[in-house]
């Protein structure tokens, strides 16, 4: 079982029989001891003005993977092909937000082509218009499965008819709404249920719907409970809380500041959040009236200020805006206020961000949704909340004091660097190219890409954005859309064949095989058997193969029945001299 234990002077990481040994002293002095209440944090009235109008602001469905979406949805509404082409117009996974769900927020990037094509959680977005469209025995279906998989919201359970009839009265409804309302209950054994929809939220008055809200908080307490953090302030400490939290900002006014708080008292009790970047102080406790912010966004944020942007980050977004204005944390540095903790599992996949505050708490915002609010939480806490079993990675970054180089050091040339994969390990060379460069040296630099390609760290749009000749980017931009047209592969991060490339038979036989076909007026099996052997062993013969392809109009990929794209992206930056 893997244990992260946490000490004065390091942490420790037990992944199975491996040891991993992360030595991040947590303070380079003793922490200031913190007093701790446990509260409920409540929206503001804007917040819950808002959420009693339009706190289901569109309804979503959810579904354990795309073929379950075709086969309970899709498949039983065969009948109705325009209401499945809306639905299919409305599908998102669940890495990234839909359209239909970016109320109030900018959201930068596109929606994946094809949702939960690998296996994870996919939603369709179901409108009040779409809702009324759809059969009334389809939306009971949802409804059901929806509650089976826990996704289903709802007014409440009731254990009988004359329990519904009570509560509705209290709403006051129309003969009609009433009628709908009842037509929409869900009995799942001795039990009734009565869904909550984007249309029948409307129906009730707004003391109901408010507290409603207020007991969907409380359900939810595992993500809202917050940690309010009180100091101890008194004359004898304040050049250790100087010390401790004077990050970013003068530690003459911080200690001016302190010593007007104790105001001749020999100790008072100060929150925290006094001391703390504007970000943290004016959103510690507070709900976004929309959804989309999330712990990757937060944990930007703290740094950023008064120039916080409020969206949704991707994890692509944080990797980049980290490599670009942040530098790693040394194992042997202590770890200190503002520096972004970035958990992953131990397959790479980031999970979770957090802001270090001390050695006990972080401030963090636990997923994207209007019901998460910005919280200060233990350490341990998000450890279990996101690792159930024990088993993750911890890397630390932190905007550089002057004199020190961000990852993506200035040089000429380029200006980002990634890690492969992720954060794991060490760093690899930035990538980028400049005019400077020789063709082998650019070569070479295309091929490093293409493995963090092929490994899903790094995607062809998002290494366009790291070059930063401007010669350079025109070039590869032509590449580039090259690329898209050849492979299809749109938004989508390429997967690229891993396989090596090795000479097959002599040069000569293999390019007279190659002019031979492209002379053909056809494609046979056994030609496309021979395509297919130099497109998995060669890397000699890629101008032939661009003729043959524009010859016979065929794609590349359309010589593998795995769907692999023929060429590599430094095959091709090597063809056409990048």
């Amino acid at each position: 079982m893997t244990v992260f234990r946490r000490s004065a002077h390091q942490y420790a990481l037990i992944a199975g029989t491996a040891f991993h040994l992360l030595l991040w002293p947590l303070t380079s002095y003793s922490d200031v001891k913190l007093a701790d209440e446990i509260q409920f944090p409540k929206p503001s009235p804007s917040v819950m003005d808002d959420w009693k109008q339009n706190f289901i602001r569109d309804e979503v469905w959810y579904f354990a993977n795309a073929n379950e979406l075709v086969q309970l949805l899709l498949k039983p509404l065969a009948a109705f092909p325009e209401i499945v082409s809306q639905l299919k117009q409305n599908m998102f996974d669940v890495r990234m937000p839909p359209k239909q769900l970016r109320t109030r927020i900018d959201l930068s990037r596109s929606l994946y082509g094809i949702p939960g094509s690998d296996g994870s959680t996919v939603g369709v977005v179901v409108d009040s218009r779409l809702r009324s469209a759809i059969p009334v025995w389809m939306k009971r279906s949802m409804d059901e499965y929806s509650l089976a998989r826990r996704r289903l919201y709802m007014w409440g359970r009731f254990r009988s008819g004359d329990e519904i009839d009570a509560f509705l009265e209290r709403a006051h409804l129309s003969a009609e709404r009433l009628a709908r309302v009842k037509s929409e209950v869900i009995k799942v054994g001795d039990v009734l249920i009565i869904p909550l929809t984007t249309e029948n939220w409307k129906y009730f008055p707004d003391e109901m719907r408010e507290q409603y809200i207020q007991d969907y908080l409380k359900r939810m307490a595992s993500l809202t409970l917050h940690h309010e953090l009180y100091l101890n302030l008194n004359v004898s400490n304040v050049s250790e809380i100087v010390e401790q939290y004077a990050v970013g900002t003068d530690p003459k006014v911080l200690r001016r500041f302190l010593t007007q708080r104790l105001g001749g008292q020999s100790e008072v009790k100060i929150p925290l959040r006094e001391l703390l970047p504007d970000f943290i102080r004016k959103n510690l406790a507070r709900y976004q009236a929309c959804a989309g912010p999330n712990c990757f966004n937060s944990s930007l944020n703290v740094a950023r200020g008064r120039e916080a942007v409020i969206q949704f980050t991707t994890q692509e977004d944080l990797m980049k805006q980290i490599s670009m204005s942040y530098r790693r944390v040394r194992p042997d540095e202590p770890l200190r206020l503002g520096d972004v903790l970035v958990y992953s599992s131990l397959k790479d996949e980031m999970k979770h961000a957090s802001t270090y505050i001390d050695r006990d708490y972080a401030f963090t915002k636990n997923g994207l949704g209007r019901s998460s609010p910005y919280v200060f939480q233990k350490h341990s806490e998000i450890e279990q909340g996101y690792f159930k079993d024990d088993r993750f990675q911890l890397s630390v970054f932190r905007i550089p004091e002057s004199g020190q180089a961000v990852l993506s050091a200035d040089g000429r040339g380029w200006r980002g660097a990634y890690t492969e994969p992720y954060f794991k390990g060490r760093l690899s060379r930035p990538l980028g190219v400049s005019a400077q460069m020789s063709t082998s040296e650019r070569a070479a630099v295309f091929k490093q890409a293409d493995v963090l390609v092929r490994k899903n760290s790094l995607s062809l749009e998002q290494w366009v954005d790291l070059l930063g000749d401007p010669d350079a980017r025109e070039q590869f931009e032509t590449l580039h859309k090259l690329f898209k047209q050849w492979s299809k592969f749109a938004d989508h991060e390429l997967e690229l064949n891993a396989t090596g490339f090795n000479p097959i038979g002599e040069v000569a036989e293999n390019q007279q095989k190659l002019k031979t076909i492209l002379e053909s007026e056809f494609l046979t099996d056994s030609r496309k058997k021979f395509l297919w052997r130099v497109k998995k062993n060669s890397n000699d013969y890629d101008a032939i193969l661009t003729q043959i392809s524009i010859k016979h109009s065929v794609d590349f990929d359309q010589l593998d029945s795995s769907g692999v794209p023929l060429v590599s992206c430094h095959r091709l930056a090597m063809k056409f001299g990048l």
